[in-house]
C-alpha cells in the first residue's frame, strides 16, 4: 500500500480540515506510514497545521499508542522526539521543524515550554545524527531560553538536568556545542536563583572540565571559550565557593589564555574585549583573595601574566591587576615559589619601582617585602639593581611636595628594607651598597617634616628597627 499524500488535505482548506479532526488524522497518518519519505511528508504537513494555536494545544495534549508496535506516547511531541533515532536525515529534519513550531508557539505556557519532558526530548535531538537536524534543535533551545528570559518563570532542577547531561556527551558536534553554550549563557542571566540551581547540579565542574580539556588539547580560542567564561563567572558570582572548583579542575590556565587573547590598547578596545577582561579579573580577584587558592593560583601562571601586562603600553586593566600580586604573595608557600620563577621575571617586576605611579610602586614594594621571607628570593633580589632603585625612590620621596606620597613611599620602602635585612644575605647586600648612610640624611629630614600621628610613628618605629639591625 502506498503512503497517503500528506499535503493534499492541508492545501484544500486548512480550517475545515482542522474542524474535521485534522490533527488526529495527521498523527494517524504519521503512525501508519511505513516509509521515511511518507513520515517526512506527514511531519511537513503537521508543521504547517500546528501554526494554528488550537491545533498546537490539541497536539501537545494528545496521548496514544502505536498499534503496530504497542509503543506508548505521552504527547504529540513525544511521538516526534522518537524520530531523532531515525537513520533518515530528511525525517530527522522534518521532525525537528515540528518541535520548533510547537515549542515556540504562543499556545504553550512558559512552564510547558521548559518542562523536563520537553527539554529532555529537545536535548536528545541535539545529538541526532544529521548535523542540520541537531543544529536546528540547538537553535530552538536558544530561542526557548530567550523567550522565557525575565518572565519570572520558576525553573526546576529537573528541567536543567537534561542540559547538563547534554554537555557531558562526547557525541555533540562542535557547531551544536556552540549553540548549546549560547543557550547556557542566556539562562545564567536569569539571576541568583537559577545560578544556584546550576551550581547545585554540578554545572561548574562540567563546564570547567571542558574548558580545561580545550586547553590541554590546544584548541584555538574562539566564541565557545567566551561563552564558557560567561557561564562560569556568572555562576561563581552567585556561589563564590565554586571558584575553587574552577581552579582545582584546571580551567584557570585556559581562562588566562582567553584573557591574554582579548587584551588590546584601551583606545581601540571592542565591547567583547572589555567584557572578557572584566569577567576574568573578577574571577582572578576571588582566587587571589582566598587563602586556600593562592598557591595553586600562582602555579596556574597568573603572576607571569601580570608581569607581562605591566610592561604593556595603553593597557587599561593594569591598575586592576598589580594589587593581586600583594594578595597572592601573602601565602607562605607562594613566597617560596617566587624563587622558582623565570630568571628574568623578578628583575622585570622591580623595574616598575622606577615608574612614577604611586599605586604601582607601593604594590611592587609590598610584594617584594612579603617574598623576602624566602632566603632564595633574597638571593635573587641581590642580583638585581633593586637597591639602586630604592635609594633613588626614597630620596625623591623625602623631597616630594606631597606629604601623602612621602608617607606611603617611606612606609613601604622602610618595611621592605627591614624584611630584606632580616635575611643574612640581604643584610650583607645592604651593607655592600652602603644603604643606610646614603638614605639616612634625607630620612631624618623627612622625620622632621611629617607631623606626628599614629601612622607616621609606625614608619619611624620600623626605621629605627632597621637602623639597629643594619648598622
Amino acid at each position: 500500500m502506498n503512503d497517503p499524500p500528506a499535503f493534499c488535505c492541508i492545501k484544500e482548506d486548512r480550517e475545515f480540515f482542522l474542524s474535521a479532526g485534522g490533527v488526529q488524522f495527521t498523527i494517524d497518518l504519521l503512525l501508519k506510514c511505513k516509509s521515511s519519505k511518507g513520515k517526512s511528508e506527514a511531519c511537513d504537513a503537521l508543521a504547517q497545521l500546528l501554526k494554528n494555536e488550537g491545533a498546537c494545544k490539541q497536539f501537545v495534549k494528545w496521548k496514544g499508542t502505536d498499534s503496530r508496535t504497542g509503543e506508548e506516547f505521552s504527547s504529540g511531541l513525544d511521538l516526534i522526539f522518537r524520530m531523532r533515532g531515525s537513520k533518515n536525515a530528511q525525517l530527522q529534519r522534518a521532525g525537528i521543524e515540528v518541535c520548533n513550531v510547537v515549542l515556540l508557539s504562543d499556545a504553550l505556557k512558559h512552564s510547558e515550554r521548559i518542562s523536563p519532558e520537553f527539554l529532555r526530548g529537545l536535548c536528545s535531538y541535539c545529538l541526532a545524527g544529521d548535523l542540520k537536524a541537531c543544529t536546528r534543535a540547538a537553535q530552538t533551545l536558544v530561542s526557548i531560553f530567550n523567550r522565557v528570559l525575565d518572565t519570572g518563570i520558576r525553573w526546576k532542577v529537573e528541567s536543567l538536568q537534561p542540559i547538563l547531561e547534554l554537555f557531558k556527551s562526547f557525541d555533540m558536534q562542535p557547531a551544536v556545542r556552540t549553540l548549546v553554550l549560547r543557550a547556557m549563557t542566556v539562562i545564567t542571566k536569569e539571576g541568583d536563583t537559577l545560578c544556584n540551581l546550576l551550581s547545585k547540579i554540578g554545572c561548574i565542574k562540567t563546564l570547567a572540565l571542558q574548558l580545561s580539556s580545550r586547553h590541554n588539547e590546544g584548541v584555538p580560542i574562539d566564541e565557545d571559550d567566551i561563552n564558557y567564561l560567561r557561564s562560569i563567572t556568572q555562576i561563581c558570582e552567585t556561589d563564590q565557593k565554586r571558584v575553587e572548583d574552577v581552579l582545582i579542575i584546571g580551567a584557570v590556565p585556559r581562562i588566562i589564555s582567553v584573557f591574554k587573547e582579548h587584551l588590546a590598547p584601551y583606545d581601540v578596545q571592542l565591547s567583547v574585549e572589555l567584557e572578557v577582561q572584566r569577567k576574568c579579573i573578577r574571577l582572578f580577584e576571588k582566587l587571589a583573595s582566598r587563602p586556600n587558592t593562592r598557591s595553586e593560583f600562582f602555579d596556574s601562571g597568573i603572576v607571569k601574566l601580570i608581569i607581562d601586562i605591566l610592561e604593556l603600553e595603553n593597557c587599561s586593566c593594569k591598575h586592576l591587576l598589580h594589587h593581586m600580586l600583594v594578595d597572592i604573595s601573602q601565602d607562605s608557600q607562594v613566597q617560596e615559589k617566587w624563587s622558582r620563577m623565570g630568571a628574568a621575571d623578578i628583575p622585570r617586576l622591580i623595574r616598575h619601582i622606577k615608574i612614577e605611579n604611586l599605586e604601582l610602586q607601593t604594590d611592587v614594594l609590598e610584594t617584594c617585602e612579603l617574598i623576602c621571607s624566602s632566603a632564595n628570593v633574597v638571593h635573587q633580589l641581590r642580583t638585581t639593581p633593586i637597591m639602586e632603585y630604592l635609594i633613588d625612590l626614597l630620596d625623591a620621596a623625602c623631597k616630594h611636595e606631597s606629604r601623602s606620597y612621602m608617607q606611603q613611599i617611606l612606609a613601604v620602602g622602610t618595611r621592605f628594607l627591614l624584611a630584606f635585612s632580616r635575611q643574612e644575605e640581604g643584610l650583607k647586600h645592604m651593607q655592600l651598597w652602603n644603604v643606610i648612610p646614603r638614605i639616612d640624611p634625607n630620612m631624618q629630614k623627612a622625620r622632621g617634616i611629617l607631623y606626628e600621628n599614629q601612622d607616621k610613628e609606625k614608619i619611624w618605629r620600623f626605621y629605627d628597627e632597621l637602623l639597629s639591625t643594619a648598622t
